[in-house]
């Protein structure tokens, strides 16, 4: 297995989504919301891996690829090569952190009914009712920056 930090740019993510060949459902609104995260400058390198198989099949990151192309900014990544296809089975199989997560970890003491509220109002800013007929995706950083910018309120 190999591992490198490399600075992704769309090229080159265009490049590594061709070998993107068996992988789970692609979610577009999860890349747009990723994409804004990269274009609003709130995106952070945290060290999760973009993964390939010991035979160049893309196994973890197609998401985070997919935002870098639609962003049109280069991203740094920590790229994984030579881990074994049946891995797959196993990847991204743990519970995602939410922003309740997020602001419970920042102190705030009401933090699901507050997450909650932040993701309603960002809605209502994109123009979405309260029916959410438009699919929308709001990221931890973007809750969490809206909460630390809005505290007082």
């Amino acid at each position: 297995m190999k591992a490198e930090v490399r600075i992704v740019t769309p090229e080159t993510a265009k490049e590594m989504l061709k070998r993107n060949s068996s992988n789970r459902k692609y979610k577009d609104s999860w890349s747009v919301s990723l994409s804004n995260s990269m274009i609003n400058g709130e995106w952070i390198f945290d060290g999760t891996p973009i993964q390939f198989s010991d035979d160049g099949t893309l196994l973890n990151g197609q998401h985070r690829l997919n935002a870098i192309v639609k962003s049109k900014t280069s991203q740094k990544m920590l790229i994984l090569t030579g881990i074994e296809k049946e891995a797959f089975q196993v990847m991204d199989t743990g519970r995602l952190r939410s922003g309740s997560d997020v602001l419970g970890m920042e102190g705030v003491e009401y933090s699901s009914a507050t997450s909650s509220a932040i993701r309603f109002i960002l809605g209502h800013k994109k123009g979405l009712n309260a029916r959410g007929s438009e699919s929308f995706s709001s990221t931890n950083s973007s809750i969490l920056n809206f909460y630390r910018n809005n505290s007082n309120i």
